[in-house]
């Protein structure tokens, strides 16, 4: 916060990303810095709540000791497509989840607490056949 170009309110410099955040804790873990990440996933999951899950484009970058809550940026989309799917990219990357993997292993945060994962039923992506007169 002491640098001379640094605004938490500037949209690019200051603000927080949630979609680049989530790749930042990816590349982390995946290059063995598992605490790293974790607690980057953990901030960006925490902040969800305060925007009603709808995660949005930027928030402001703000540090907690002086606000205690995230802070809406003015103009941010919310919800936003790429950060709307910034809590997947954290959770897979906290639970060890892979394509076409079999172990989960979880690297949680005391802070996320609870995550279970349940298998659903197998469900063609092509449609039922139909028939027409």
């Amino acid at each position: 916060m002491r640098e001379a170009g640094y605004n938490p309110l500037g949209y690019h410099t200051g603000t927080l990303w949630p979609h680049d955040n989530s790749l930042i804790a990816a590349g982390l873990a995946r290059y063995g810095h598992h605490e790293a990440a974790a607690t980057i996933a953990s901030a960006i999951l925490a902040a969800a709540p305060y925007f009603e899950h709808r995660l949005p484009e930027v928030f402001a970058g703000f540090p907690r000791s002086l606000t205690s809550v995230p802070v809406a940026f003015p103009t941010a989309s919310r919800p936003q497509a790429w950060a709307e799917g910034a809590p997947l990219l954290l959770l897979t990357t906290l639970l060890h989840l892979r394509p076409g993997g079999t172990d989960v292993r979880a690297d949680l945060p005391d802070a996320i607490g609870h995550v279970a994962i349940r298998r659903r039923p197998d469900h063609s992506l092509v449609p039922p056949a139909t028939t027409t007169a």
